[in-house]
């Protein structure tokens, strides 16, 4: 696995149904959480990726602005509401879903992926893009949606943002320095897609960090 930045904040949930006590159960049953049903599907394959919908966004969104005295008991409502999504995923229909691309639109897409990612202050359109990688444009917004799970302009604005977020942590530069370093000209622009992604703006995030 990679990630972006190779600046990775994130959750590791580890389920061990031998430590999972009668109470613990009872509140998992009040819930409709179905851990019986998780565990039979696991034990048919050694993993399974489920790409994040919009319920498991959110659930792990809110989790960049709550306070630091209530995170952990915040930490554990997030997991039940990841069980309980997880208790209604229909696993055999998603692999269905799969779609499969060849090696060489695989091999195409991951340079591109590299090239858009070393020039991250540069703006490609698809078309050029597709003619200076020899892809179709159909076959590369398909093969790059299906390999990084979103189309290659949200893929690259995220990037953006999360490099932002870096910096904004370090504290070293202003919002306006880290908004050009991003390759967003106009500071407004970054402020509002910062503010999107966030639910607050940079200056509100840099103080709260």
């Amino acid at each position: 696995s990679s990630f972006p930045t190779s600046h990775y904040h994130g959750i590791t949930v580890i389920i061990n149904l031998a430590q999972i006590t009668d109470e613990m159960k009872r509140i998992l049953e009040l819930l409709s959480i179905d851990l019986t049903r998780i565990s039979k599907f696991t034990e048919k394959q050694d993993f399974y990726m489920v790409r994040a919908s919009e319920n498991v966004r959110h659930i792990f969104s809110e989790l960049y602005t709550v306070q630091n005295h209530i995170k952990s008991s915040y930490i554990r409502i997030k997991i039940l509401e990841l069980l309980l999504i997880l208790s209604e995923t229909d696993f055999d229909a998603d692999k269905k879903k799969c779609v499969y691309f060849s090696k060489e639109q695989r091999d195409c897409v991951l340079k591109i992926h590299d090239f858009v990612v070393e020039h991250i202050t540069e703006h490609y359109t698809i078309e050029e893009l597709a003619e200076q990688f020899k892809i179709s444009p159909t076959a590369m917004k398909n093969c790059f949606r299906g390999i990084y799970g979103v189309p290659i302009y949200t893929y690259c604005r995220t990037y953006r943002l999360q490099i932002a977020e870096k910096l904004l942590r370090e504290g070293q530069l202003s919002v306006a320095e880290i908004a050009a370093k991003i390759g967003y000209i106009n500071p407004n622009k970054f402020t509002s897609a910062f503010r999107t992604e966030y639910k607050m703006t940079p200056t509100e995030y840099k103080k709260n960090v």
